[in-house]
Protein backbone atom coordinates (compact mmCIF):
# COMPACT_ATOMS: atom_id res chain seq x y z
CA UNK A 1 0.00 0.00 0.00
CA UNK A 2 1.42 3.43 -0.93
CA UNK A 3 0.47 5.30 2.24
CA UNK A 4 2.66 8.33 0.45
CA UNK A 5 2.74 8.08 -3.05
CA UNK A 6 4.17 11.58 -3.03
CA UNK A 7 5.34 13.31 0.09
CA UNK A 8 7.55 16.18 1.24
CA UNK A 9 10.83 15.06 3.87
CA UNK A 10 12.91 16.87 5.73
CA UNK A 11 15.80 14.90 7.56
CA UNK A 12 19.06 15.61 9.83
CA UNK A 13 21.76 13.58 9.35
CA UNK A 14 24.53 13.44 11.91
CA UNK A 15 27.38 11.63 11.08
CA UNK A 16 31.33 11.78 12.31
CA UNK A 17 29.91 14.82 14.37
CA UNK A 18 28.56 16.41 11.34
CA UNK A 19 25.39 17.60 10.87
CA UNK A 20 23.74 18.05 7.47
CA UNK A 21 19.95 18.79 7.06
CA UNK A 22 18.45 17.58 3.90
CA UNK A 23 14.95 18.04 1.92
CA UNK A 24 13.22 16.99 -0.66
CA UNK A 25 11.02 14.48 -2.02
CA UNK A 26 9.73 11.12 -0.78
CA UNK A 27 7.94 8.17 -0.76
CA UNK A 28 6.63 5.66 1.25
CA UNK A 29 4.92 2.19 1.21
CA UNK A 30 3.84 -0.82 3.12
CA UNK A 31 3.43 -4.27 2.66
CA UNK A 32 0.50 -5.67 5.01
CA UNK A 33 -0.56 -9.42 5.47
CA UNK A 34 -0.92 -12.54 7.51
CA UNK A 35 1.33 -14.61 5.13
CA UNK A 36 5.35 -14.57 4.59
CA UNK A 37 6.16 -12.97 1.46
CA UNK A 38 8.30 -15.56 0.73
CA UNK A 39 5.39 -18.49 0.68
CA UNK A 40 3.41 -16.68 -1.75
CA UNK A 41 5.85 -14.33 -4.27
CA UNK A 42 9.16 -15.46 -6.04
CA UNK A 43 9.72 -12.15 -7.24
CA UNK A 44 9.07 -8.18 -7.91
CA UNK A 45 10.27 -5.06 -9.68
CA UNK A 46 8.91 -2.13 -8.24
CA UNK A 47 9.46 1.38 -9.10
CA UNK A 48 8.79 5.02 -8.81
CA UNK A 49 9.51 8.32 -9.63
CA UNK A 50 8.27 12.34 -9.74
CA UNK A 51 8.40 13.76 -12.85
CA UNK A 52 7.47 16.90 -12.92
CA UNK A 53 4.03 17.04 -12.13
CA UNK A 54 3.56 13.77 -12.49
CA UNK A 55 3.94 11.14 -10.09
CA UNK A 56 4.63 6.91 -10.77
CA UNK A 57 4.36 4.15 -8.96
CA UNK A 58 4.81 0.68 -10.96
CA UNK A 59 5.10 -2.97 -10.19
CA UNK A 60 5.68 -6.15 -11.65
CA UNK A 61 4.95 -9.28 -9.08
CA UNK A 62 5.20 -12.77 -10.33
CA UNK A 63 4.33 -15.22 -7.25
CA UNK A 64 5.71 -18.39 -6.55
CA UNK A 65 5.07 -21.56 -8.44
CA UNK A 66 2.35 -23.12 -6.35
CA UNK A 67 0.30 -20.20 -7.42
CA UNK A 68 1.32 -20.63 -10.86
CA UNK A 69 3.46 -18.08 -11.39
CA UNK A 70 0.95 -15.57 -12.08
CA UNK A 71 1.63 -12.05 -12.97
CA UNK A 72 0.72 -9.18 -10.92
CA UNK A 73 0.90 -5.57 -12.32
CA UNK A 74 0.50 -2.01 -10.61
CA UNK A 75 0.27 1.13 -12.11
CA UNK A 76 -0.27 4.54 -11.06
CA UNK A 77 -0.26 7.57 -12.68
CA UNK A 78 -1.23 10.96 -11.23
CA UNK A 79 -0.83 14.41 -12.36
CA UNK A 80 -0.64 16.91 -8.94
CA UNK A 81 -3.77 15.16 -7.07
CA UNK A 82 -5.72 13.83 -9.80
CA UNK A 83 -4.89 10.11 -10.59
CA UNK A 84 -5.64 9.71 -14.73
CA UNK A 85 -4.62 5.93 -14.83
CA UNK A 86 -4.42 3.18 -12.38
CA UNK A 87 -7.09 0.11 -14.17
CA UNK A 88 -4.58 -2.78 -14.44
CA UNK A 89 -6.35 -4.30 -17.22
CA UNK A 90 -4.64 -2.03 -19.18
CA UNK A 91 -1.22 -2.34 -18.35
CA UNK A 92 1.06 -4.09 -20.80
CA UNK A 93 4.64 -5.06 -19.30
CA UNK A 94 7.91 -5.75 -21.12
CA UNK A 95 11.48 -5.81 -20.57
CA UNK A 96 14.89 -5.85 -21.90
CA UNK A 97 18.90 -5.56 -22.59
CA UNK A 98 19.38 -8.69 -19.55
CA UNK A 99 22.20 -8.56 -17.51
CA UNK A 100 23.15 -10.83 -14.42
CA UNK A 101 24.33 -9.02 -11.38
CA UNK A 102 27.65 -10.13 -10.54
CA UNK A 103 27.39 -9.81 -6.34
CA UNK A 104 24.02 -11.98 -6.39
CA UNK A 105 24.16 -13.52 -9.07
CA UNK A 106 20.19 -12.48 -9.96
CA UNK A 107 19.08 -11.40 -13.32
CA UNK A 108 17.84 -8.29 -13.91
CA UNK A 109 16.52 -6.14 -17.10
CA UNK A 110 18.20 -2.92 -17.78
CA UNK A 111 14.97 -1.64 -19.24
CA UNK A 112 11.62 -2.29 -18.03
CA UNK A 113 8.26 -0.74 -19.75
CA UNK A 114 4.43 -0.17 -18.07
CA UNK A 115 2.25 0.32 -20.98
CA UNK A 116 -0.92 1.70 -20.26
CA UNK A 117 -3.60 1.65 -23.30
CA UNK A 118 -7.15 2.00 -22.24
CA UNK A 119 -10.15 3.91 -24.66
CA UNK A 120 -9.34 7.08 -22.12
CA UNK A 121 -5.79 7.38 -21.76
CA UNK A 122 -2.49 6.27 -23.74
CA UNK A 123 0.72 6.79 -21.47
CA UNK A 124 3.65 4.67 -21.21
CA UNK A 125 6.79 4.35 -18.73
CA UNK A 126 10.16 3.67 -19.16
CA UNK A 127 12.88 2.67 -16.51
CA UNK A 128 16.47 2.78 -17.56
CA UNK A 129 18.89 1.73 -15.37
CA UNK A 130 22.24 3.66 -14.94
CA UNK A 131 23.70 1.68 -11.52
CA UNK A 132 22.78 -1.00 -9.58
CA UNK A 133 23.38 1.08 -6.12
CA UNK A 134 22.00 -2.47 -3.56
CA UNK A 135 22.68 -5.64 -4.21
CA UNK A 136 22.05 -7.75 -0.76
CA UNK A 137 21.88 -11.40 -0.30
CA UNK A 138 19.04 -11.69 2.16
CA UNK A 139 20.68 -14.64 3.71
CA UNK A 140 23.36 -12.81 4.69
CA UNK A 141 21.13 -11.00 7.15
CA UNK A 142 20.08 -14.12 9.01
CA UNK A 143 22.64 -15.70 11.92
CA UNK A 144 23.31 -18.76 13.38
CA UNK A 145 21.14 -22.04 13.34
CA UNK A 146 18.47 -20.02 10.57
CA UNK A 147 20.98 -19.23 8.09
CA UNK A 148 22.46 -23.48 8.03
CA UNK A 149 19.07 -24.25 7.55
CA UNK A 150 18.20 -21.56 5.01
CA UNK A 151 21.44 -22.99 3.46
CA UNK A 152 20.49 -27.01 3.32
CA UNK A 153 16.98 -25.74 1.84
CA UNK A 154 18.66 -23.55 -1.15
CA UNK A 155 17.81 -20.36 -0.09
CA UNK A 156 18.88 -17.66 -2.25
CA UNK A 157 16.67 -14.54 -2.05
CA UNK A 158 18.15 -11.33 -2.98
CA UNK A 159 17.40 -7.14 -2.60
CA UNK A 160 18.63 -5.00 -5.70
CA UNK A 161 18.09 -1.05 -5.92
CA UNK A 162 18.67 0.63 -9.30
CA UNK A 163 18.97 4.55 -9.89
CA UNK A 164 18.56 5.59 -13.11
CA UNK A 165 16.00 7.67 -15.80
CA UNK A 166 12.39 7.16 -15.38
CA UNK A 167 10.48 8.54 -18.85
CA UNK A 168 7.23 9.47 -19.29
CA UNK A 169 5.20 9.30 -22.69
CA UNK A 170 1.63 10.25 -22.98
CA UNK A 171 -0.15 9.60 -26.68
CA UNK A 172 -2.85 9.98 -28.56
CA UNK A 173 -2.92 7.19 -30.82
CA UNK A 174 0.31 5.85 -31.97
CA UNK A 175 1.96 9.31 -31.69
CA UNK A 176 3.85 10.71 -28.98
CA UNK A 177 1.63 14.20 -27.35
CA UNK A 178 3.98 14.50 -24.00
CA UNK A 179 7.78 13.58 -23.20
CA UNK A 180 9.06 14.30 -19.37
CA UNK A 181 11.83 12.72 -17.73
CA UNK A 182 13.48 12.39 -14.33
CA UNK A 183 15.84 10.51 -11.96
CA UNK A 184 14.21 7.66 -10.46
CA UNK A 185 14.59 4.85 -8.14
CA UNK A 186 13.22 1.15 -8.30
CA UNK A 187 13.94 -2.38 -7.06
CA UNK A 188 14.38 -6.24 -7.77
CA UNK A 189 13.25 -8.52 -4.93
CA UNK A 190 13.72 -12.12 -4.78
CA UNK A 191 12.12 -13.79 -2.30
CA UNK A 192 12.40 -17.93 -4.23
CA UNK A 193 14.29 -19.55 -6.13
CA UNK A 194 15.15 -17.90 -9.73
CA UNK A 195 12.23 -18.95 -12.08
CA UNK A 196 15.13 -20.21 -14.54
CA UNK A 197 17.02 -22.46 -11.85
Amino acid sequence: MPATPRGHAKVKITADGQEQNLEGDCYHDHNWGDVALMKVMNHWCWGRANIGDYTVINSYMTTEKKYGHAKIPVFLLAKQEEILADDLQYVTYSETDKAIEPVTGKPYYQNLVFDYNSPEKHCRITYSAEKVITHDKMIDQIDGFKKLMAKMVGFDGAYLRFVGIVKLEILEGDNVVETQSSKGLWEEAYFGKTMED
